[in-house]
């Protein structure tokens, strides 16, 4: 993931920088019935294109 280091360049963006993540998720309870449902969609945001603005990278797949 490369990002843009703001703080370094005193807020232009125009720097990038190597950024390693580790997410580590622990999942439980398979099988289990839920009963989940989904909020409207005035209460949600796709987040896709902002991150990838951030980081430099396009969205979109071919």
């Amino acid at each position: 993931m490369t990002v843009k280091d703001t703080a370094q360049t005193g807020g232009t963006g125009t720097s990038a920088r190597q950024a390693q993540a580790k997410v580590v998720m622990d999942f439980s309870g398979f099988g289990t019935q839920v009963d989940v449902t989904a909020p409207p969609a005035a209460d949600t945001v796709d987040m896709t294109d902002q991150v990838s603005r951030q980081s430099g990278t396009s969205s979109q797949t071919n």
